[in-house]
This record gives C-alpha cells, sequence and structure tokens, in this order.
C-alpha cells in the first residue's frame, strides 16, 4: 500500500477533518476551550489514521516486524482514548464529573495500555508468529471490553448533560452514537478492516455540528434558552403550550449604571438559576435584556400561581425583584403573550408603589 493509496482511501477523512477545524474558525457559538479540545480530538483521529495505515502495510510482510506488534497495540489504546477524552471534555461543560472521579475513569485505560503493549511477549491481549500471522490471547476481547466502557462513559456524560434540555437534542446524541458503534460492530461482525478512524471522523463532525446547532440556542450569560430558540418551540408547539409566564426584572438599568455591568451579569445569572431550580420547567427562556418566560405544558392555572409563589419567595432572598404575569391556553400563541404581558406590567405598576427608591 503507497502512500498514494493512503491519501485517496482517507480523503473523505481527510475532507471532513479539515472542513470542521475550517468550521472551529469561524464558528461563534463555540467558546475559545472547547475548540481548542476538538482541535485536540481531530489530532488525535488524525494520528489514529496514520497508525492504522502502517499497521496494515505492516501485515504485508512475509516476516514478523516489531513494528506490528507495537503499532497494534498503538491502535487499540487510541480508540477508547478519543472517547474517554470526548466524554472527559463534555463533563467540563457542567461539572458533571467530579474530578476525583474522572481520574478513576482514567483508569482502565492507562491499565491496559502496558496491557498492550507487552501482548507479544506475554500473549495476553494478541501476538504474530514469525510468519507474521495474528494469534488471540486469552484476554483478545479486551479492546473490545474497554471500548465499550468508554463508549457507555460518553453516553451517561451526554445524557446527565442533556437532561434539561429537548428530547430532540437528546435523540440527536443517540443517533449520532449509536450509528457510529453500529458501524463498529458490523466491521468487527464481517471481518473488515479495522480502521474505524471514518467512523469516528464523521460521527465527530456530526456532534460538533449538534453542539454548534445547540449552542446557537443557548444564552450564554444566564445558560438559558434565548429568543430564537422561544420562536422555534412557540412555532411548532404552541398547540400544547396549557401556560405562558412573561417575567421581567426589575431595576437592571440601576444595578448596570450604579454598580457595573458584571453586577448586572451577576443579577440575571442568579436569576436564571433561580427560575430553573423553582419554576419546575425545562422550558425557560431568555428573550431580552432582562425579559423571560416560562412555557408550561400539563400545568393548571392553579399549579402556575404556586410556581410564581414558590419563586417569589426565592427571589425575596436577593437583593433583586421581578415582575410576574402569567396566561392559560388561549387561542394561540400570540393571545396568551398579551394577556401575560398585560398582568406583567400590572405587577409591575404594584411593585413599583411598594419598592422605594431608585
Amino acid at each position: 500500500m503507497s502512500f498514494v493509496d493512503y491519501v485517496l482511501t482517507n480523503y473523505t477523512t481527510f475532507f471532513e477533518m479539515i472542513g470542521l477545524l475550517v468550521i472551529l474558525f469561524i464558528s461563534a457559538h463555540i467558546t475559545r476551550r472547547m475548540k481548542n479540545y476538538t482541535r485536540i480530538a481531530v489530532a488525535l483521529l488524525l494520528f489514529t489514521s496514520i497508525i492504522s495505515f502502517f499497521e496494515s502495510y505492516t501485515q504485508t510482510f512475509e516476516h514478523l516486524s516489531l513494528w506490528r506488534p507495537i503499532l497494534t497495540a498503538t491502535k487499540y489504546t487510541m480508540y477508547p482514548l478519543i472517547l474517554m477524552f470526548i466524554a472527559l471534555v463534555m463533563s467540563q461543560v457542567k461539572d458533571i464529573i467530579p474530578n476525583k472521579l474522572k481520574i478513576i475513569f482514567m483508569i482502565p485505560e492507562f491499565i491496559c495500555i502496558p496491557i498492550f503493549y507487552t501482548s507479544q511477549w506475554t500473549h495476553l491481549v494478541c501476538y504474530f508468529t514469525e510468519g507474521n500471522h495474528y494469534l488471540g490471547g486469552m484476554f483478545s476481547l479486551l479492546p473490545y471490553f474497554l471500548f465499550g466502557f468508554y463508549f457507555i462513559l460518553f453516553l451517561v456524560v451526554n445524557i446527565i448533560y442533556l437532561k434539561n434540555y429537548s428530547s430532540q437534542d437528546r435523540i440527536m446524541v443517540l443517533y449520532i452514537s449509536v450509528g457510529a458503534i453500529l458501524g463498529v460492530i458490523l466491521c468487527m461482525i464481517f471481518d473488515r478492516k479495522d480502521d474505524y478512524t471514518p467512523i469516528f471522523a464523521s460521527a465527530l463532525i456530526f456532534y460538533y455540528l449538534f453542539l454548534y446547532i445547540h449552542r446557537a440556542k443557548i444564552d450564554p450569560l444566564t445558560g438559558l434558552f434565548n429568543r430564537q430558540s422561544y420562536y422555534q418551540e412557540t412555532l411548532i408547539n404552541d398547540f400544547t403550550i396549557d401556560a405562558l409566564l412573561s417575567i421581567d426584572m426589575n431595576d437592571l438599568k440601576y444595578f448596570n449604571d450604579t454598580f457595573g455591568h458584571c453586577k448586572g451579569d451577576e443579577a440575571l445569572i442568579t436569576i436564571a438559576n433561580i427560575f430553573r431550580e423553582h419554576s419546575d420547567s425545562k422550558r425557560i427562556y431568555r428573550v431580552g435584556g432582562d425579559e423571560f418566560v416560562i412555557l408550561y405544558k400539563d400545568k393548571t392555572e392553579e399549579e402556575v400561581v404556586q410556581l410564581i409563589e414558590k419563586m417569589k419567595e426565592a427571589l425575596s432572598h436577593t437583593e433583586y425583584v421581578c415582575a410576574f404575569g402569567y396566561s392559560m391556553k388561549e387561542k394561540n400563541i400570540h393571545e396568551m403573550e398579551k394577556l401575560a404581558d398585560k398582568r406583567m406590567y400590572e405587577d409591575k405598576e404594584t411593585l413599583k408603589h411598594l419598592v422605594k427608591g431608585r
């Protein structure tokens, strides 16, 4: 196999990886840290592709070369390493996995690495005869079990990360994950060339695009959904929305002008966290500078009023005040918005008479 064969065989992978790097460069919705992590994942994939190429080349030798067991061990090491890396990176977005637990999750990979590299002499995983023939050891399935472990870790991290988001997001991650693992399993069953880099490259492309689209729906300051996401939700699901809350924070301009914008940002983050914790809804939107909307399904008016009181109680322990208005199921979402806004402004006027100063 020549270098030209290698390039032609992996052209699609290179095309995808370079395209992903270009998208990273022009992306505005992904943080710099996440971009750097993605670049590392791309580098690991390309390195694995090169290793797989040279390992396949050593299979053509009439006599065993020491490079073959070394390259095979490296290949066994790289695929779980890539999955572990992506899973641990995703866990950092919301501190899903404590640091001590991250170290524990790294242990299986670090235990297996010396086993892989010494297997030619211990015969534990696999070894090669002088005639360059492959023979499996008593732990020949260890690379696949290790890969499976980190695949499950990847799935669990994403399930936890997406638990407060829509079912569509979870389905997309499930599709990407199951599609990639199914491709690997089919290659194993039909004894196809075990360079899974193209599968991983395509999965990484889809996963990044999913993250890009997902992050584009999120307000970067508060972590709530943004205005565009609200428009999309109400356009698609307005017939299933039973209640709408319109919320406006009082005196954001006062905090910004008096204490600086950092104080205003702190106020918005605090309020967003209260809504997340006490609203009993996953559909919370920041639709303006100090304006929020919460949507409900399967809630009665009594339950909505109780939740508003619960949020107001939580806000009373802070220095921030919000005006609330709500509406129940109307003819359409626009009628609900009008009624909720009307009640919110009435609440705002009431609060002005209760709170002095500013």
